[in-house]
């Protein structure tokens, strides 16, 4: 079970509540972790699933239908979203290693950059090569 095989779950994770960039299923209200189940049953795609799907997201529907469908959905999401918050981290690894490459980070120069530093000198009447 891939995440790249499962879009609209992915498209599920990239908007759903975060805390800190986690998914947080204990913490969902619960019409999201219904539109998790059917994003989940979509994916799939069988006649069973997608009748799962629109029961979930019926308003007339049980919320005891909605609770099995969600414990008999639940390993599989959590493993989904495990996969989600591994890409996320990879992307922001990835990311910050172009960084260091293309920047060649220094630390006098973001330093002086943040604070402003040659402002503060120049406002004070003094040249950079003062110092």
């Amino acid at each position: 079970m891939k995440l790249v095989n499962y879009k609209n779950f992915r498209k599920w994770c990239d908007q759903a509540p975060k805390i800190n960039t986690r998914i947080h299923f204990m913490e969902l209200e619960d019409y999201e972790s219904d539109k998790a189940v059917a994003a989940l049953c979509i994916d799939i795609g069988t006649a069973e699933m997608l009748t799962v799907a629109m029961n979930v997201m019926s308003k007339s529907t049980s919320s005891e239908y909605k609770n099995d469908a969600y414990q008999n959905l639940e390993i599989e999401m959590l493993e989904l979203v495990q996969q989600y918050h591994d890409t996320i981290d990879y992307e922001a690894a990835k990311a910050l290693d172009e960084y260091r490459e293309r920047d060649q980070y220094n630390f006098d120069k973001s330093f002086n950059h943040v604070f402003n530093v040659n402002s503060a000198c120049e406002d004070a009447g003094h040249s950079t090569t003062d110092f």
